[in-house]
């Protein structure tokens, strides 16, 4: 079905302006009725343990929002005061037999993308936010979450894996030295008071939003049964998290190899995809770092040991400096590119592109809640939306990310894995809230 269908008529979406803010770039959009869209980064996924969404590489030249229900779009602002994309372009896609509009915005440098937000402000425009992810640490909000405590209920401590230490001890051990040295670097370190706050484990990432976080970092150590197990993993959910969590992964397996033992063995378990509670956030980086086993002897007397927790939280703070260093980006300050003004669809007068894209396949629904459109698409030909004369020829889509649904994932061995959310079809009210649906 399209939006005509449902009788209220138009829903004309207007670009009134594109800047920057608060350290973050915008789209700020009006529609004349609320609606939700789909935002992605497209990479190229391998089959991983948990599902199908591994990154190995993350370098994305561009980032893409498809807006449902909207019949016609107006030309866009330039980009001169915006920080994290150069350019954009509107053209139109199919998606389950609905025409739909796509924004393609081209980032400034491949690869240096972490996620967005959305809210609608005070007058009732869209915000769209990206952060923009420079390369000094200064000014950067880190919230380091050390894993279990009270976070289950407020009368108890998680000690979480109990082998040779806890796990709990180890992880607030070096949380502590973890701040100090981020600290020392120039960022904004907040450390949840996990040891003494009850702070329910699913929210710690709502709570690191309302400390405005650029990045946030959950410490764990593994504990299994054979007792032989060893080595450091790094887990991430969303794309855009992978490249921080290879860069820790590297400086902590470094550590280990080459100055905790130096006898040729192998700490390196990977940085892996998978869906734990705390690295699902859609508008920062957030990474679950297991340092070691609790249950493996000699690797929980190296975690024991306070000259080598300082080791492994200098390692983590390294890979926390190398992975913002990758980018070019600079901040140019507040400012903002205004479209000329709106008069209700008169003035930008929308029309027929003139050699729309070829229809996207529609992603294969792995369950019935995963599909977009609530009614069945009717057996009349949809209306094809509108854009602009002056707005560039619409390019050939790319193939839509993969949408099914990772298969329950083997568990873990400190936190309990929930399934995946990669779509968020409530609509946006306040930031940082859903109401996007990001891949």
């Amino acid at each position: 079905t399209t939006f005509y269908d449902t009788g209220l008529g138009t829903n004309a979406l207007y670009v009134k302006a594109i800047g920057n803010s608060g350290g973050n770039s915008y789209l700020k959009i009006h529609l004349d009725y609320k609606s939700t869209f789909n935002v992605k980064a497209p990479v190229t996924f391998f089959d991983a343990d948990d599902g199908p969404y591994g990154v190995s590489d993350y370098s994305p030249t561009k980032v893409e929002i498809v807006f449902d229900n909207v019949t016609s779009v107006t030309k866009l602002p330039d980009f001169d005061s915006c920080s994290l994309f150069s350019a954009g372009s509107w053209d139109t896609v199919e998606q389950n037999g609905v025409p739909k509009f796509r924004l393609t915005l081209t980032l400034r440098q491949a690869g240096i993308y972490s996620g967005c937000g959305a809210y609608y402000d005070e007058n009732g425009d869209l915000m769209i936010t990206f952060n923009v992810p420079t390369a000094s640490l200064s000014g950067k909000v880190i919230v380091i979450d050390p894993g279990h405590g009270y976070g289950k209920t407020a009368t108890k401590l998680d000690p979480g894996g109990i082998g040779y230490v806890t796990e709990q001890s180890v992880n607030l051990a070096v949380s502590k030295l973890l701040e100090q040295k981020l600290t020392a670097m120039g960022a904004t370190v907040v450390r949840l008071k996990t040891e003494s706050e009850f702070i329910f484990t699913e929210t710690r990432p709502t709570v690191a939003r309302a400390y405005g976080a650029d990045m946030y970092i959950s410490l764990h150590c593994n504990s299994v049964l054979n007792e032989q197990a060893h080595g450091v993993e790094t887990y991430y959910f969303t794309p855009f998290s992978q490249p921080l969590a290879k860069s820790i992964n590297d400086k902590l397996v470094s550590y280990y190899d080459n100055t905790v033992y130096a006898d040729g063995t192998n700490s390196d378990r990977g940085c892996k995809y998978s869906y734990y509670l705390v690295t699902r956030q859609q508008d920062f980086p957030s990474v679950l770092v297991e340092m070691g086993f609790v249950t493996n002897e000699r690797e929980s007397m190296v975690m024991a040991d306070p000259a080598h927790q300082s080791g492994i939280a200098q390692a983590i703070a390294e890979g926390v400096k190398a992975y913002f260093a990758r980018s070019t980006l600079s901040y140019s300050g507040s400012g903002s590119s205004e479209a000329p003004e709106y008069n209700g669809g008169t003035g930008e007068v929308p029309v027929e592109p003139n050699d729309p894209a070829e229809p996207v396949e529609p992603d294969e629904p792995t369950t019935p809640t995963e599909t977009t459109e609530t009614t069945e698409p009717t057996t009349e030909e949809p209306e094809t939306p509108t854009i602009p004369e002056t707005a560039e020829a619409p390019a050939e889509p790319e193939p839509p990310a993969e949408t099914e649904e990772p298969p329950t994932p083997t568990e873990q061995a400190t936190t309990e894995p929930e399934p995946p959310d990669i779509q968020v079809t409530a609509e946006p009210e306040i930031p940082g809230d859903g109401g996007i649906r990001v891949e």
